[in-house]
């Protein structure tokens, strides 16, 4: 696969969690939200808890991690329980913080791989 390729399918994928994360964000802070539309937040949730598995190379928030540079177990242990945390309700504010920061590390590496993009 070409280099374009690779850089256009990371920031596909890097655009897809940046929406999951934006919708889960938009479901637990909204005080109007409808208590039947959390699908975001339950999906994001179960991805996260897939992290404290020994086979959590093979979940999807793998690249989550790989992002944010830290493979420790403890680390994943720690995104895990962000994910108990947006499946419970209510969601904390600590939980909340943290899909913030996800959010503004998916959104620099968008803009990472976009400038990757135009240099080729």
């Amino acid at each position: 696969m070409s280099e374009i390729g690779l850089q256009t399918g990371l920031y596909e994928e890097l655009h897809e969690y940046a929406e999951l994360i934006d919708g889960a964000l938009v479901e637990v802070k909204g005080s109007s939200a409808d208590v039947g539309a959390k699908s975001c937040s339950e999906e994001l949730g179960a991805m996260l808890l897939k992290l404290k598995t020994d086979e959590w190379q093979i979940s999807p928030a793998r690249l989550l991690i790989v992002l944010l540079s830290d493979f420790s177990k403890l680390r994943r242990l720690e995104w895990a329980k962000v994910g108990e945390g947006l499946l419970s309700s209510p969601v904390s504010a600590e939980v909340i913080t943290k899909l913030e920061y996800l959010a503004t590390a998916l959104e620099a590496e968008q803009v990472s791989v976009m400038s990757r993009l135009k240099d080729l």
